[in-house]
């Protein structure tokens, strides 16, 4: 047991990308779960305020406009909200495969990383 060897550095730094990835799979499923609630609850809002006593809220409750201004923004922010949720899934999809294949070819991985400069390839030899 020398250490961390170049191997064990990438079995490593494998680990801990699959564990960033899984993260930011996590966090997608949860805000696709907000996302589709929102969606209904806005759906819901504009329907209220879409018949006549919505309406007649909205003429005289100042608490009323205010919320239908909020609903209108939450209306217009939603599609980006899809488009973000689609680029957290393709990273996180990506992070999980990259980090599949640096545990399946440890020693190919590691030499990405030498000729990136990002690890120093030792051969074990001493140093006086």
């Amino acid at each position: 047991m020398n250490g961390l060897t170049p191997i064990r550095t990438v079995r490593l730094l494998a680990s801990l990308i699959a564990l960033l990835g899984m993260i930011l799979l996590f966090m997608e499923r949860v805000l696709s779960y907000l996302l589709k609630t929102a969606q209904v609850a806005v759906q819901m809002a504009a329907e209220r305020y879409s018949n006549f006593t919505g309406r007649m809220a909205l003429e005289n409750f100042s608490e009323d406009r205010t919320l239908y201004a909020m609903v209108q923004e939450a209306q217009k922010m939603l599609p980006s909200a899809e488009a973000a949720l689609v680029v957290i899934l393709v990273v996180a999809i990506a992070l999980i495969v990259v980090a599949a294949l640096a545990l399946a070819l440890p020693n190919q991985f590691a030499h990405v990383l030498v000729s990136l400069k990002l690890l120093k390839w030792e051969t074990g030899e001493e140093v006086p």
